[in-house]
């Protein structure tokens, strides 16, 4: 899981100088966003008031401002925004859901985004699922021995990755 809280502290602290219209034109004219998505942000931006977010000191505007200044500063900046527009897609439109997504979109892509060691493992254990089905090549040992040495490979202990592999591979 994503430690959102800790996450848009970080975000925050960089202290970002924005213009808040220049933003807005930015998402409006931005080639990796489709329509209905740029709609969403800009209707949340220009509709949500100051409403602070639970466990935040932070409202969307504010969110959503910094979350776009931090894409755009990243190499990656292109393909976080085609992770973004697909994310967009694929949640449910309401705006908590839209503000982690915005953060979602950055993961490891920024240091600032902080990412709990279920999630690494979780993801890790998927991708490597995933890539032996499509290669037709599911086997459970085999998915097993994968996570094991990826899972060494990150420096996780042997409890830890024990642990994941009995309940849940």
């Amino acid at each position: 899981m994503v430690e959102y809280k800790i996450t848009l502290d970080n975000i925050f602290n960089q202290n970002y100088i924005y213009d808040n219209n220049n933003i807005i034109i930015d998402i409006k004219n931005d080639y990796f966003l489709n329509e209905e998505n740029k709609n969403i942000l800009i209707n949340y931006y220009e509709n949500e008031d100051n409403y602070l977010y639970p466990n935040t000191n932070y409202n969307f505007k504010d969110i959503l401002c910094n979350i776009w200044v931090l894409i755009n500063s990243l190499y990656n900046k292109d393909e976080v925004k085609k992770i973004l527009n697909q994310l967009l897609i694929e949640t449910p439109k309401c705006v908590t859901n839209i503000i982690y997504k915005l953060i979602d979109c950055c993961i490891y892509f920024s240091e600032l985004v902080i990412i709990s060691d279920n999630k690494i493992i979780c993801d890790i254990i998927i991708s490597i699922k995933n890539k032996l089905i499509s290669q037709s090549n599911y086997n459970l040992d085999t998915h097993k021995e994968l996570v094991r040495n990826k899972l060494i490979e990150k420096g996780y202990d042997k409890y830890t990755i024990n642990q994941w592999l009995y309940y849940f591979i």
